[in-house]
């Protein structure tokens, strides 16, 4: 398992045969911004990106399940944020997000 989003980011690239200057230029991003991402200076980009990052990975290879959530869970962790996939779906479904406060009203009458 990856530590920090930048590594995440940089071992998919690498197992897909993306080079680094190969990648950055496909993403329409400058090589200080991918760097400074790979590296952990600068925290996970926006959830689109996120996913727009992983569309350009895949036009190379197959991403698993297992490394698309830990990929968007780090996101998420150092972003401070719900993960990108999962705020994409509840977003445009009602019924998910009343549950999920319901869930939370559960959760704190628990206490």
């Amino acid at each position: 398992m990856a530590k920090t989003f930048g590594d995440k980011l940089r071992t998919l690239r690498i197992n897909n045969n993306f080079g680094f200057n190969e990648f950055w230029k496909t993403a329409k991003i400058s090589k200080v911004y991918l760097s400074a991402i790979e590296n952990g200076s600068q925290i996970p980009p926006p959830p689109e990106r996120q996913s727009k990052f992983l569309e350009i990975i895949e036009t190379k290879g197959k991403i698993s399940e297992k490394d698309r959530n830990e990929y968007y869970d780090l996101a998420a962790r150092e972003r401070k944020e719900f993960p990108a996939d999962v705020l994409t779906y509840y977003s445009k479904n009602e019924k998910i997000i009343i549950e999920i406060r319901k869930l939370i009203r559960e959760k704190k009458n628990e206490k």
